[in-house]
């Protein structure tokens, strides 16, 4: 099965449930192909959720949660890529498509660099390249040459996350799978913000939040969750069912 899910009003995922490709770059760019509003490919093979590019995810991984708790109120524990250790994901049911979820990333590791015009901070599996002000109209073209200037060519995913107060506009470059998408919500970019900043209600581009809280050693992540459309598969070639 193949779901198209939302996180904050944005960031579509879509994720496929026991996947029988083993090159998930190229699957994850079929799927691409389905939506025109999907940013990102995910795949949930027993309990484990891998992104196409290897990369870690916030809200892909929170969105795995609702499918391994078959759409209920219910907790989770799982793998998903880039990070190390499990993840623990509580959910909580709404309606047959709206949920909040709650996941919690006990031990990530992290590291802030402060340099003159931003800041950088490295997640397990992402790093992001914090600035502070308004996206400017040429971002995307800047994007290039501010990984390459600042060493980041060999990350799995790069994030570029322009903060004014609690607000955040996100692109995410992922390596593997050759995309750059000006997201319209990002959680691991809002862990970055809450790092840099302190905030823990980061407002994304769809004017929703994402909350972000650290506990010790653990980071947990939150917000509304919605599922779009869900594909089931014949002979190949997915059809769209519906909710």
């Amino acid at each position: 099965m193949i779901y198209e899910i939302s996180a904050a009003g944005g960031n579509i995922t879509i994720i496929e449930t026991d996947p029988s490709c083993e090159d998930l770059a190229a699957r994850g760019k079929e799927l691409l192909a389905l939506s025109k509003a999907a940013e990102q490919a995910g795949f949930i093979k027993g309990a484990s959720f891998t992104m196409a590019g290897g990369e870690f995810c916030g809200n892909g991984s929170r969105a795995a949660a609702m499918i391994l708790t078959g759409f209920e109120s219910g907790k989770a524990e799982y793998n998903v890529s880039g990070f190390l250790n499990k993840v623990y994901a509580e959910v909580e049911k709404f309606s047959d498509v709206r949920f909040n979820v709650s996941a919690c990333f006990k031990g990530m590791c992290y590291s802030i660099a402060v340099k003159p015009a931003c800041a950088i901070v490295r997640l397990d599996g992402i790093t992001h390249v914090v600035l502070e002000g308004p996206a400017p109209a040429d971002a995307r073209s800047l994007f290039p040459s501010i990984i390459a200037g600042y060493g980041l060519d060999d990350e799995a995913a790069v994030g570029l996350i322009y903060q004014e107060e609690e607000t955040i506009t996100p692109l995410v470059y992922v390596k593997e799978i050759n995309t750059v998408y000006e997201e319209t919500a990002c959680g691991s970019g809002s862990i970055a913000a809450y790092l840099v900043s302190g905030v823990g209600r980061v407002i994304q581009p769809t004017g929703q939040p994402i909350s972000v809280d650290k506990k010790e050693d653990t980071f947990i992540v939150s917000s509304e969750i919605e599922v779009l459309k869900r594909y089931e598969q014949f002979s190949g070639s997915p059809a769209f069912m519906g909710y």
